[in-house]
């Protein structure tokens, strides 16, 4: 299944994050903590379906509400809090959940320097 689209979503008072139906079936192996070396501050939580070798997946379980429990380790890792705002994005066959403010630095440094990312990042 192909993931496309952004959607805010906010952190609600257990630290759950609720996972929009546009994402159709959810079927994940677990969620890691991820970054990209070429840009700082690029850190977000990513849902797997089938993970890269070598990645540390921690156990996720989405209810049937369809929200995804974000330990405080996971929140402080991606500066979010309870209560807090967050983008949940479908990225081909993975789903990323970001702190807005990061995601949008991030989308720039993307925007300004796409040649060089898609040079370094080929599909």
């Amino acid at each position: 299944m192909n993931l496309y689209g952004e959607h805010p979503s906010n952190v609600d008072a257990k630290g759950r994050v609720c996972l929009s139906k546009d994402f159709g079936e959810l079927h994940y192996l677990g969620i890691a903590v991820c970054s990209d070396p070429a840009f700082e501050d690029s850190r977000h939580l990513t849902l797997f379906q089938s993970p890269p070798k070598n990645t540390e997946l921690h156990p996720v379980r989405i209810d049937a509400l369809r929200r995804v429990l974000l330990n405080n380790e996971m929140r402080d890792y991606i500066g979010i809090r309870k209560g807090g705002e967050v983008v949940v994005a479908g990225v081909i066959n993975r789903i990323e959940i970001w702190n807005p403010e990061t995601r949008e630095r991030y989308l720039a440094y993307l925007d300004e320097h796409q040649h060089e990312y898609l040079v370094a990042h080929p599909l």
